[in-house]
């Protein structure tokens, strides 16, 4: 995997601030599969789910990192799966 030093655009993050995102992720997920949702990450980063989702996709196409499903309790106390993002291993 190639190491791209990416620059902040007017969004004001990098795509190296995601991909530790992601790292932390790892590290501090209390179910240790390294997973993020899109508002998960969208909120750790401070930026809205549009700009988020255009730096995914970047990430995604470059094989930086991979969808994968994420567990959740949604409002209604059940628990279901979702889509989340982590770093390709």
């Amino acid at each position: 995997m190639a190491n791209k030093v990416m620059e902040s655009d007017e969004t004001g993050f990098s795509h190296d601030e995601l991909i530790q995102a992601l790292l932390d992720a790892q590290v501090n997920d209390v179910d240790s599969s390294g997973v993020l949702t899109g508002s998960e990450i969208s909120e750790m980063l401070g930026v809205s789910s549009v700009t988020m989702l255009r730096r995914v996709r970047r990430l995604l196409e470059d094989g930086v990192i991979e969808s994968a499903p994420k567990r959740v309790v949604n409002t209604l106390g059940v628990l279901t799966t979702t889509r989340g993002y982590r770093l390709k291993v």
